[in-house]
């Protein structure tokens, strides 16, 4: 799109990384209607339009063929309420990931709850790919098998202006890898290291011979092999798929100009993707060119949350003088400054002060800031230092309209947990309406009993019902929505993942028999730990019928059964052997049925759990079908 016939200024002073700031980008799409009356610009997939703007469309444009419109200039308003949703779930049989991809761009993941068939996935399982990003990816817990279909859950993700993610639950099929393992590209990334790209991630046997060496042939342009390399992974930032690997060639000295020539062979079957399929030999030839740019900075911006101004250089950096680095407000320079760069990137430094000056309540003040950086204040990873320059200037609104605050949301026992106002703010009695308040999905039970701790009024404590409220284990998302401040001033949504502990019973839902062999569905997953003591198992449950009351007692042999987790986690199998039983007259009997056992704790069977520990349901009666 032709930004000098559509211009577009941002006014809004609220720092949005993903709103379109300025100019549009050359990769906005613009569309004419059929008429021709009508323009429709969509921003590209990272950015979108937030906030108040201005907005200009030049005389350049034509009506017909020949006569020009007037300058038009006129204002409006995107206001971003739109929550992120998931518009794609599936397994990436060359990562070894389950991949969701979102309906917008997705800053950081804070605050997630992610399961995989109803257990827990760690937060270091789980990431953004370079965010901010439209695409999540979660790692393959070890007990879900290729060829099988697992349960995804995703909850407790914000976009950049703090829309809630509507939570995700959808089943992905876990898919069969028959291709061959392969190189994608090799690549030069500093003076002497390349980048190897597979098109798959390697088991752990494959990945500790990789970072060896160990399957791999380096050979210089003179045909002498070299042992003079090493690999290591990629870092992690740059790496969310598990299949970069850099090989750092000691012998590229350049001594006879900028230039050094390698071949890097792998030897064919040398290494195994996760799947098991193994590579083919290739060769690549790779021409090494020395790097003597300085770096230099590409674009200054307001950090979002308005406490630093975050500069972006050309290439990744690490900052090697602190001291270089300057900030003015207003032409004036400000002391003390730190300069870091930002954690997931490798070329953003993130330039800080706690001046008074400049600094309230941690927030950057309205004016114009610049941030200045001396000759060597930063260095490239090949050792280029920057000579000095001015960053460009950027602009801080006025911070002194009220936002919409958020409390803080933490566990302070098991299944219960306190919301802390912000600041000197204070809660209304009606932000205790249990109403306000969504766990994993779900508004929390009525007869949950929420107080505050004090008078205050500045904490809230809920406690959930001791039985039947939870029926999860581990993390799961709290939302805190609808509260008020007696203050007047606004309330911001706020959600945060606490831990849960299941007190819901497995209930038995259906029975069917089958010659000796009685099945038992249950809602819930159950411990298959808890199946080995067969006769306790059995003893959980009443078998009976018109034509009596099952017992393992006969003469001059009792019955004997075994006990078996089913086709799935929530069935399990009981075999009997009859021997001198009653076992076949009660089930060839009328109006058969199961009932689990009251044993010593009210409510709950004696021996069976559900896979969170907690004890079967009692007194649930089911027909039997044959």
């Amino acid at each position: 799109m032709n930004a000098n016939v559509v211009e577009l200024t941002r006014t809004t002073t609220t720092a949005d990384a993903n709103a379109v700031t300025g100019a549009l980008p050359a990769t906005t799409d613009a569309k004419l209607s059929e008429d021709g009356k009508t323009l429709t610009i969509t921003a590209p997939s990272t950015k979108y339009f937030s906030g108040n703007y201005d907005v200009k469309v030049s005389n350049a444009v034509k009506k017909g063929t020949t006569d020009k419109i007037e300058n038009y200039y006129s204002k409006f308003v995107a206001d971003d309420a739109t929550a992120p949703t998931v518009t794609e779930a599936k397994y990436n049989v060359a990562t070894d990931k389950f991949e969701l991809t979102f309906s917008k761009p997705i800053d950081a993941k804070t605050g997630e709850v992610v399961r995989v068939n109803g257990q827990p996935v760690a937060t270091g399982n789980v990431n953004l790919v370079t965010p901010p990003s439209t695409k999540l990816t979660i790692d393959r817990p070890a007990d879900v098998e290729p060829g099988t279909t697992a349960a995804i859950y995703v909850a407790g993700i914000t976009d950049a202006v703090g829309n809630l993610m509507t939570a995700y639950n959808g089943n992905v099929l876990v898919a069969q890898d028959t291709a061959a393992l392969a190189v994608n590209s090799i690549e030069q990334i500093q003076n002497q290291k390349v980048r190897v790209t597979l098109n798959k991630k390697l088991d752990s046997t494959s990945n500790t011979n990789m970072l060896a060496g160990t399957g791999l042939v380096v050979t210089k342009s003179d045909g002498a092999t070299t042992t003079n390399f090493t690999v290591a992974a990629a870092p992690a930032d740059v790496n969310p798929d598990g299949n970069k690997y850099d090989i750092t060639l000691t012998d590229a000295a350049y001594a006879n100009g900028n230039t050094e020539n390698f071949s890097i062979t792998f030897v064919e079957d040398a290494f195994k993707g996760v799947s098991g399929t193994k590579n083919k030999v290739y060769t690549k030839n790779v021409t090494l060119t020395k790097d003597t740019v300085n770096p230099t900075v590409k674009s200054t911006k307001v950090a979002v949350d308005k406490e630093s101004v975050e500069v972006t250089f050309d290439k990744a950096v690490t900052v090697t003088a602190v001291g270089s680095v300057k900030l003015r407000l207003n032409g004036a320079e400000l002391s003390p400054v730190t300069a870091t760069v930002k954690a997931g990137t490798d070329n953003v430094v993130v330039v800080k002060t706690t001046d008074a000056a400049a600094v309230t309540a941690g927030k950057l003040k309205a004016g114009t800031y610049q941030a200045r950086f001396e000759a060597g204040a930063v260095t490239d990873l090949n050792g280029n230092k920057n000579a000095t320059f001015n960053a460009p200037t950027v602009t801080v609104g006025d911070n002194s309209t009220v936002d919409p605050a958020k409390a803080v949301i933490a566990d302070s026992a098991t299944n219960e947990f306190t919301v802390t106002a912000p600041g000197t703010e204070k809660f209304t009695a009606a932000s205790l309406n249990y109403q306000n308040f969504v766990l994993d999905g779900q508004t929390i039970p009525a007869n949950s009993d929420i107080t505050f701790v004090d008078n205050t009024n500045k904490v809230i404590k809920i406690k959930l019902p001791a039985s039947n409220s939870v029926n999860i284990q581990g993390p799961a998302l709290l939302k805190a929505t609808g509260l008020t401040f007696d203050s007047g001033n606004p309330y911001a949504t706020s959600s945060a993942t606490v831990t849960v502990a299941d007190n819901t019973p497995a209930t038995l839902t259906a029975s069917k028999v089958l010659g000796n062999t009685l099945e038992l569905t249950f809602d819930e997953a159950i411990d298959p730990s808890t199946l080995a003591d067969e006769a306790a198992v059995i003893a959980d449950f009443t078998i009976k019928s018109d034509a009596g009351t099952f017992t393992v007692a006969g003469t001059p042999a009792p019955a004997t059964a075994t006990v078996a987790q089913g086709s799935n986690d929530k069935k399990i199998v009981i075999t009997v052997v009859p021997a001198n039983s009653n076992w076949s007259t009660v089930v060839g009997g009328a109006n058969l049925t199961v009932t689990t056992k009251e044993g010593s704790t009210a409510g709950k069977v004696t021996n069976l759990k559900d896979k969170n520990g907690v004890l079967v349901k009692s007194l649930v009666k089911v027909s039997v079908t044959k």
